[in-house]
């Protein structure tokens, strides 16, 4: 959700099923700050998707 804290200017989506790595400069103006409150749950998703169960112990 798009709030003047995180600095987004429209809400924004994660689809982990298209992962991949970006340069860094290709996104530099684009960026917002991820808010803790969605933190756990993104790192949670990703564990899962790049198959680390370990995370769940």
């Amino acid at each position: 959700m798009a709030t003047s804290q995180n600095g987004l200017s429209g809400d924004r989506h994660i689809n982990l099923s298209q992962m991949r790595a970006v340069d860094a400069r290709r996104i530099k103006n684009r960026q917002g700050i991820l808010e803790d409150t969605y933190w756990e749950e993104i790192e949670k998703s990703v564990c899962v998707e790049l198959g680390f169960k370990a995370a769940f112990k």
